[in-house]
C-alpha cells in the first residue's frame, strides 16, 4: 500500500482525493491513528468516511455529535426499564429470596442489559473487517466529551465500570470531522493525524460532477463548477459545497438544460483558479534540486526531532507524541519523495489551519539544508541561550571589566528576567506611562482573570434537588438497597458553561499610546482562560491568539508584533469587522459569545459599511462591548465617523484608559457590574456627551 494506491482505490469508489488527503488516509491506515478532518461544510469530509467503509468492507458506524452528548448517548447505557422489570419479576416469583445484593447487582449489570452505542460497537465488533467509526462534527460536542474520547482514541478501549474494559483486537478506522465552529482541544488533536480539506479546484470538481451525475454534458459540468467556484469567492453566509454543486448539476440535467444562459455563470468558466494549497504559502517545489550540506545525520528519528525543533523555534506548538508520529510516518512513506515527506509532516504535526502557513515556511527553509544526493541527511544546528537576571542593584557598570574582548563569542539568544519596584498609579492614563511603569503594569495585568458570563448547557449534571430530568442510573442503584423499589428519585439538571470571549484590538497609529498596554491585557486574558480569541484590527484583520498563548509575556508580545504587519498603521474598522464576520463570526466563533472591541473609533473606511457590519455582528453575539480609551476625556462626544456609526449597535460603551478601567471592564465582561445600555437592539438609546 502507498498513498498513490490509496488515491486510486478511493477514485475507484467515487471519491477523488488530492495527494495530501490520500497521504493522510494512508498514514491513518498504516499507523492505526485516528484522522481528524477540518474544513468548511460540504467539502466531502463525511463522504470520505462512507467511501472508506465501502472500500474496506467494514461497517460504517456514525456518531453525530451535539452539545450535551455524553457517555450514555455515545458509548453505552443500561436498559433501566428492563432492569426494574427484572427486579419486580424476581420479587414476584420469589427467586430473589435468600440472594445477596451483590448477586442481584451482578445479574442486573450483565451484558444482557447493556445497550451498545456507536463507540462501543466500533471497539468491540462481532465479525468481519474492522469497522469505520465516523465521529461527525466533533466541534459541536463540549469539552467533557472530548476528554472522554482521549481514552478511546489512544488505547482503542472503553471502560464499563460494572463489566471492565472492552478493547479492540483490531482497531477500527476512526475519522473525526469538524466544521470548526470552535477549536478542538489540543489533547485530542495530539492523538490524531490532521488534514485541512479545501474545496476542490475547478478540474477536480468538474470530474466529480461527471462521476456523480451520469449523462451530464461536459460543457455544462464545467460551467456549473466554474459558477460555484465564483460563488465561493463572494461574501456569502455559507459558501456552497460539493454537495450543492452535484445537486445543482443534477437538477439542470433533469430539466434538460444543456448550457447555462446566465452571462455571469458563463463568465465564471474564465475565472482563474485560486492559489494551489498543495504546498501552502511556502510554495516550494518538492522535486527541485537541494544544496549540499556540511555536517550530516541521516536517521528518520533524528530528522523528525530536528524538524520539530525548527517548528518550535518558529512558534508552532508540537508535543512529543506528534514528534514520534512524524518519525513513524517518515518510516512509512520514506525520505526519497519530498512531497510525501511534506504531507506526512502536515498530517502528523499540524493541528490547526493557522499553523499551515508557518509550517510551509519552516519546511521550505529546513529542507534547503538537505542535499540532493542524500535525501536522508540534514544539517544539525546548535543554538546557545544566555539567561540574564536583573539583581535589582542600582549600580551599573560593575561588571564592565568582565565583558571580555570585542570579538568574544556571540552569546546567542538572551532571555532576561527582570523586576521593578516602581509603584504604578491605578488611575494613571496608559498614554502617560513610562517604560518602567509599563513593565510593572504588565505584571499587574497578568494577575487579571477574565470570567465571562455563564450560559446554560445541554449537558446534564446530578443535583440534590428536583431538576430538569430524572437520573435513572442513580435511581436504579439506590433502588438496590430497597429490594428494587425506587423510594428516592434522583435528578439531573443542566449545567452552566462560560461564554466565549472575543477581543478585537485596534493597533492603528491613533491607538499606539494604548495598544501596548491593551495587548498585554489581551495576553492575560488568553493565558487565563480557555475560550478567548484575540484579533488585531488595522488595515487588515490578523488572528494573534496563538502568539499570545505563550506564557512568557515578553516573548508573546514579540511574536504578536512580528505577526501583525500593519502595527501603528491606518485603520479600516469596517473592512476588518467584515473580514471577522465572514471568516470567523458566522462560522460560530461569535455566536453566543461576548465580543469586546478595543478602539478609539477613528476609521478611514466607509462608516456605512462599519454600521452594517456592526449590526450584523450584534445579531450574532450575546453581548457587544466597545472599549474606548478616549471616553474618559472631559466633554468627550462620539463624533468620529466610525464611533458614531458603531455606537447604536453596541450593548456597553466603557472606558479603557487605565488599570482601574480594565478592572471595571473585567467586571462588565463577567456581568458583575451594572451597565448602562448604549443603543443595542434590546436597549434604549441614551444621550452621551450631548450626542444622541
Amino acid at each position: 500500500m502507498s498513498p498513490e494506491s490509496v488515491r486510486r482505490a478511493l477514485a475507484e469508489h467515487g471519491y477523488l482525493a488530492d495527494d495530501g488527503l490520500a497521504t493522510a488516509v494512508f498514514l491513518a491506515i498504516e499507523l492505526r491513528r485516528p484522522l481528524l478532518l477540518e474544513g468548511d461544510a460540504g467539502v466531502g469530509k463525511t463522504e470520505l468516511a462512507k467511501v472508506l467503509a465501502t472500500w474496506t468492507g467494514g461497517e460504517l458506524i456514525r456518531l453525530q455529535c451535539y452539545e450535551g452528548i455524553d457517555v450514555a448517548q455515545a458509548v453505552y447505557d443500561w436498559d433501566y426499564a428492563r432492569q426494574l422489570l427484572h427486579l419486580r419479576v424476581a420479587e414476584a416469583t420469589g427467586s430473589a429470596g435468600g440472594r445477596s445484593t451483590d448477586d442481584l447487582e451482578a445479574e442486573l449489570y450483565g451484558e444482557r442489559f447493556l445497550v451498545r452505542r456507536p463507540i462501543l460497537r466500533a471497539i468491540a465488533p462481532t465479525d468481519g473487517p474492522p469497522p469505520v467509526l465516523l465521529i461527525d462534527e466533533v466541534d459541536r460536542a463540549d469539552d467533557e466529551f472530548e476528554a472522554y474520547l482521549l481514552e478511546v482514541l489512544s488505547e482503542y478501549q472503553v471502560t464499563v465500570p460494572e463489566l471492565g474494559a472492552f478493547q479492540a483486537d483490531t482497531p477500527p478506522l476512526v475519522v473525526l470531522t469538524s466544521n470548526r465552529t470552535r477549536d478542538v482541544h489540543d489533547a485530542l488533536k495530539r492523538r490524531c493525524l490532521y488534514h485541512w480539506v479545501e474545496h476542490p479546484d475547478l478540474d477536480r470538481e468538474v470530474e466529480i460532477v461527471r462521476r456523480r451525475v451520469p449523462g451530464i454534458d461536459d460543457g455544462l459540468a464545467r460551467e456549473v463548477a466554474a459558477a460555484v467556484e465564483t460563488l465561493r469567492s463572494l461574501e456569502l453566509y455559507k459558501p456552497p459545497g460539493v454537495a450543492e454543486t452535484i445537486d445543482w448539476a443534477t437538477a439542470l440535467g433533469r430539466l434538460g438544460v444543456r448550457r447555462l444562459r446566465d452571462d455571469d455563470a458563463r463568465d465564471g468558466a474564465q475565472v482563474p483558479r485560486g492559489r494551489s494549497t498543495r504546498h501552502g504559502s511556502g510554495g516550494s517545489d518538492p522535486h527541485r534540486p537541494l544544496p549540499e550540506s556540511r555536517r550530516l545525520v541521516s536517521t528518520p528519528s533524528t530528522i523528525a526531532v530536528a524538524f520539530v525543533r525548527a517548528l518550535r523555534r518558529d512558534g508552532i506548538s508540537v508535543p512529543t507524541s506528534c514528534s514520534i508520529g512524524f518519525a513513524e510516518a517518515l518510516t512509512a512513506v520514506g525520505l526519497a519523495d519530498r512531497s510525501g515527506v511534506y504531507w506526512a509532516g502536515r498530517a502528523t504535526l499540524v493541528r490547526r489551519r493557522e499553523d499551515i502557513e508557518p509550517f510551509d515556511r519552516v519546511f521550505a527553509r529546513f529542507w534547503d539544508a538537505v542535499p540532493a544526493n542524500d535525501p536522508g541527511s540534514l544539517v544539525t544546528v546548535e543554538e546557545s541561550v544566555t539567561l540574564a537576571i536583573d539583581t535589582g542593584d542600582d549600580t551599573d557598570g560593575a561588571d564592565d571589566s568582565d565583558d571580555g574582548p570585542d570579538d568574544a563569542e556571540d552569546p546567542g539568544e538572551v532571555l532576561e528576567l527582570r523586576f521593578s519596584a516602581v509603584e504604578v498609579l491605578r488611575h494613571k492614563d496608559f498614554s502617560d506611562w513610562t517604560n518602567d511603569e509599563l513593565a510593572e503594569g504588565r505584571r499587574l495585568m497578568g494577575r487579571l482573570r477574565l470570567a465571562g458570563e455563564s450560559r446554560r448547557s445541554l449537558r446534564m449534571t446530578p443535583t440534590g434537588r428536583t431538576g430538569d430530568a430524572p437520573d435513572l442510573r442513580r435511581t436504579v442503584r439506590a433502588a438496590m438497597a430497597s429490594d428494587g423499589v425506587p423510594i428516592r428519585r434522583h435528578w439531573r439538571t443542566r449545567s452552566e458553561r462560560p461564554r466565549r470571549l472575543v477581543l478585537l484590538l485596534d493597533v492603528s497609529g491613533s491607538m499606539e499610546p494604548y495598544a501596548r498596554a491593551l495587548v498585554r491585557f489581551a495576553h492575560a486574558a488568553v493565558v487565563g482562560r480557555q475560550k478567548v480569541e484575540v484579533f488585531a484590527l488595522g488595515t487588515r484583520l490578523t488572528r494573534i491568539t496563538r502568539e499570545l498563548a505563550e506564557r512568557d509575556p515578553d516573548r508573546a508580545l514579540e511574536r504578536a508584533g512580528r505577526r501583525v504587519t500593519d502595527w501603528s498603521g491606518g485603520t479600516r474598522l469596517g473592512e476588518g469587522i467584515t473580514a471577522f464576520n465572514r471568516e470567523w463570526g458566522q462560522r460560530g466563533m461569535a455566536r453566543g459569545a461576548i465580543v469586546v472591541i478595543l478602539s478609539d473609533g477613528w476609521d478611514r473606511g466607509d462608516p456605512v459599511e462599519l454600521g452594517e457590519q456592526m449590526e450584523r455582528l450584534h445579531r450574532m453575539t450575546h453581548r457587544l462591548v466597545w472599549v474606548n480609551p478616549l471616553k474618559v476625556t472631559p466633554g468627550y462626544a462620539p463624533l468620529a465617523r466610525g464611533m458614531a456609526a458603531a455606537l447604536p449597535h453596541v450593548d456597553e460603551f466603557v472606558e479603557g484608559h487605565s488599570l482601574d478601567a480594565l478592572e471595571r471592564l473585567a467586571a462588565v465582561i463577567a456581568g458583575r457590574e451594572a451597565r448602562q445600555p448604549t443603543g443595542g437592539q434590546n436597549s434604549r438609546r441614551v444621550r452621551i456627551g450631548g450626542v444622541l
